[in-house]
């Protein structure tokens, strides 16, 4: 090869690296993905300790992977190029499965720091009217009966076989079905998971031993609206729980929250374009923690409500490519709303020191755009005090990821402080401030404790071990 060929080669290779990298130093990081429906990496703080330890090498390597330039565009493009690549079900009409990860990232939380902060109080407001019923188009229609939970323990994270084929999914991550206008997410058990999540709480329950630590271990959609061939074996949500809480300490209260969710499944219990429940499923969740703790529900009859309409969410920002998810786009999710009659004032705090809160309501009735399910409690936020008018002394502390959300506003009948917590919002990155959960119960002298989650993080090892940074 000639010294020409050679120059024009070398050229051809560092020129574009040359130019990516003068572009990436000018371009301005991106705060939010919109093809993706969450919130990107920032550039972590560089310091010698973090460097030699090898932090801050894989902080900055998860940073630049979420703001490499023009990734939006790649993304959009690799979505285009799936979906020539889809794995069909051909033993299932109208059925569509796509393999991927869904990624729970850190949360989205709204901005409270507007010096005009919306108001804080959700006690009734005239001005908010009853929607109308929702349209039986938007009504879930079940595709096979509710599978019911098993007594027998799910011996293996392996799928039992099924007479339909089996696609070839990562059983952690698992994958979607796309089944009409419904997006599904297929998650797998992981016994050995299970036992470390039920380990930690035992761990909780033996360092505060006067404090009530509650379990809720909630379902997503897949169990109720998936074929049954696709919900057995370790994909039975159903198996998956009822094997978690026998490994509980009997100190521990378990709530049942599958039962009354599939009393109800007809109803608009969760989302078809988005990974979670509506309120109406959080309430029946809710039902299922007053029987396990002895009080008597709400009755959300007389509630004040409200809703956003066209909402399409983090599951059709994953398939919106694929030409199935077009039937998803023209029957968008509805987000409705219920506002507690209980006088309730809410702080927003960004760490476990308390200081230097923001107002923040319970339910946003004044959502303008984004993610509509973010009208409860303001999204994902560090960790959030709601103090209410009921006076009755009692506190509970809910650890939770976004499940949580919508089932804040139900607990406040109860308590006369409820205080919230993500726990994605502390410890795993160097940049995050640290929060032990159990020096927070006792410095806020909380008298119940629960974690609230859906099946993805009991069983999926990333997810579990950030949550187990904050427990002893």
């Amino acid at each position: 090869m000639s010294k020409r060929w050679s120059v024009i080669i070398t050229l051809c290779f560092f020129l574009p690296l040359a130019g990516l990298g003068i572009y990436s130093a000018w371009d301005k990081d991106a705060a939010k993905s919109e093809e993706e429906n969450r919130t990107l990496t920032q550039q972590p703080p560089f310091s010698l300790g973090a460097l030699f330890q090898g932090d801050w090498t894989a902080d900055f390597t998860e940073y630049y992977t979420d703001q490499f330039p023009g990734r939006e565009a790649l993304i959009a493009a690799g979505r285009i190029v799936d979906s020539f690549l889809y794995i069909p079900l051909p033993e299932k009409d109208n059925i569509l499965f796509i393999g991927g990860d869904f990624n729970l990232g850190d949360g989205d939380g709204l901005d409270f720091n507007d010096p005009s902060p919306p108001e804080i109080s959700v006690s009734p407001s005239p001005g908010i009217s009853t929607p109308p019923e929702v349209s039986p188009s938007r009504e879930p229609s079940p595709t096979a009966e509710t599978p019911a939970p098993s007594d027998e323990p799910e011996p293996s994270p392996t799928p039992e076989p099924s007479p339909t084929p089996e696609p070839n999914v990562d059983a952690e991550t698992g994958g979607y079905l796309i089944v009409g206008d419904r997006i599904l997410h297929m998650s797998y058990a992981s016994e050995a998971n299970s036992q470390l999540y039920s380990d930690m709480l035992g761990r909780l329950q033996d360092a505060l031993p006067e404090i009530n630590v509650i379990s809720m271990v909630v379902p997503n959609s897949y169990p109720f609206y998936a074929p049954s061939d696709y919900t057995t074996g370790a994909r039975d949500q159903g198996r998956m729980i009822k094997t978690l809480y026998r490994m509980l300490d009997s100190r521990i209260t378990a709530v049942d929250a599958f039962t009354p969710i599939s009393e109800h499944k007809d109803e608009y219990l969760f989302f078809r374009s988005d990974h979670h429940w509506t309120a109406r499923g959080a309430y029946w969740a809710y039902t299922g923690f007053c029987e396990a703790m002895g009080y008597e529900p709400s009755d959300i009859s007389g509630w004040e409500t409200g809703q956003y309409e066209n909402f399409l969410g983090s599951f059709y920002a994953q398939v919106k490519n694929q030409p199935a998810a077009a039937a998803v786009s023209e029957n968008p999710d509805i987000c409705e709303y219920f506002l507690p009659p209980t006088e309730t004032v809410g702080t927003r705090y960004a760490d476990g020191t308390m200081q230097d809160g923001q107002p923040i309501p319970v339910v946003n009735t004044k959502l303008v755009g984004g993610n509509k399910y973010e009208c409860f409690i303001g999204g994902d936020q560090p960790i959030i005090h709601y103090k209410t008018d009921v006076a009755n002394g009692k506190s509970i502390a809910v650890i939770k990821e976004s499940y949580g959300n919508a089932l804040i506003p139900f607990l406040l009948a109860h308590y006369e402080d409820v205080y919230v917590v993500d726990y994605r919002k502390f410890n795993y990155k160097p940049e995050l401030p640290k929060l032990k959960i159990a020096d927070f119960l006792t410095e806020q002298e909380i008298d119940d404790v629960m974690l609230v989650n859906y099946p993805y993080v009991p069983n999926e090892s990333i997810t579990l071990k950030r949550l187990l940074l904050m427990f002893p």
